[in-house]
């Protein structure tokens, strides 16, 4: 693994501390940036916890890790979203990602930096295939994944209950090989 692979100018990726568990509960229980994840109540301290102590661990030993994305500023490193591989496949090759940032670093281009990046990881990891699952009426979800290599390739219809209706399941992928 390229250490490279992890920071871009002032961009950092680090894995997730156990320290980090409190700050994941307040990103993940604000609603005006919790949009587009499927939680259906605020998450528990416990529950974020938890979410910490499996994303810190390596992808092959459970299918999922965390990264924290954070700028520098000065001597400070500022957290500003997460990154995230998920559901992996050992044996397919192929594993899910997810991108979280606060809004106000939205429109500056880092979360294609912090794509980009994890795509670098995911060829060093010789993956085949990065998709993302993005609910339909997320509309700042569809947007960023239509301006990236992913294509969009299924729809599952009706598969998530937001906002007092179904929404549809869009599934984008890259292939790396």
């Amino acid at each position: 693994m390229r250490l490279s692979h992890f920071q871009d100018g002032e961009l950092l990726l680090r894995p997730v501390e156990p320290s980090d568990a409190s700050l994941l509960q307040s990103w993940e229980s604000d609603p005006a940036i919790a949009t587009s994840n499927t939680l259906v109540e605020p998450m528990a301290r416990y529950q974020a916890q938890q979410w910490v102590d499996l994303g810190h661990s390596h992808l092959a030993s459970n299918g999922f890790v965390l990264f924290i994305a954070s700028v520098r500023r000065g001597d400070e490193l500022v957290p500003i979203g997460y990154i995230e591989l998920y559901n992996y496949d050992f044996y397919h090759r192929r594993v899910a990602v997810g991108v979280m940032l606060l809004p106000a670093y939205r429109g500056k281009g880092y979360a294609r930096r912090m794509l980009d990046l994890m795509v670098a990881h995911a060829k060093d990891l010789r993956l085949n295939i990065l998709y993302a699952e993005v609910v339909a009426n997320n509309l700042l979800g569809k947007s960023f994944f239509d301006a990236t290599p992913f294509i969009p390739v299924a729809t599952l219809p009706h598969w998530y209950w937001d906002q007092g209706d179904y929404q549809d399941l869009i599934i984008y992928q890259l292939c790396l090989v």
